[in-house]
């Protein structure tokens, strides 16, 4: 894998992490759990889920066998999933690949 879409990949998982921190804090006060809780409790465990592996290839720096095919798949069913969320993932590495 080039340099340039490893930069992109990292960026995209810094992004995601900061979407995903958004609201912490966000539920550990609450006794009971509202269906919206529950939905940023989900929406957030879907996006660590996705992007575990991008984690482990970012912090070994063994991009050979990271699999970008396999990646956007589980993007895709994921987004499917979530796609208020999701559908700015793409967009995000995207420019990010532009602006290298």
């Amino acid at each position: 894998m080039n340099e340039n879409n490893k930069r992109a990949y990292r960026s995209l998982l810094y992004y995601a992490m900061i979407l995903a921190k958004g609201n912490v804090g966000y539920c550990s006060s609450k006794l009971f759990i509202s269906p919206a809780d529950r939905d940023y409790i989900e929406t957030t465990s879907a996006i660590s889920y996705w992007l575990h592996n991008l984690a482990m290839y970012n912090y070994l720096d063994t991009w050979q066998d990271f699999d970008e095919e396999v990646f956007w798949k589980e993007y895709s069913y994921w987004e499917s999933r979530f796609p208020e969320v999701f559908k700015s993932f793409k967009t995000e590495f995207e420019k990010e690949l532009k602006s290298i």
